[in-house]
């Protein structure tokens, strides 16, 4: 079962599994599930913080099936994919170009 402390049911959740007998994990992290530190850690030598919120995005950035959205007011996250991209020839545009 999957427990997840910042949901806030995780004493509801965790006495429901041990009632039941529902083998859990006590520390869940779901940074540590979903991407590999190395792939992380190239994201950081690419421009990405390394706090747990740039993290999570760059996993959503990285597995959406759709083009994400990003308000990035600090411009980390645009530092960040114009680095990761550039290979690829990104081409970055801006709502006031004419051929947007």
């Amino acid at each position: 079962a999957v427990v997840s402390t910042q949901s806030g049911h995780y004493g509801r959740g965790k006495t429901m599994c041990l009632k039941n007998k529902i083998p859990f994990s006590e520390e869940l992290d779901l940074i540590k599930m979903l991407v590999d530190p190395a792939t992380s850690g190239e994201w950081v030598l690419q421009g990405l913080p390394t706090d747990n919120l740039s993290i999570q995005n760059g996993i959503i950035v990285t597995k959406a099936t759709r083009f994400p959205l990003l308000i990035d007011p600090q411009g980390q996250g645009t530092i960040w994919i114009k680095k990761k991209e550039e290979k690829n020839d990104l081409i970055v545009t801006q709502l006031n170009n004419k051929y947007f």
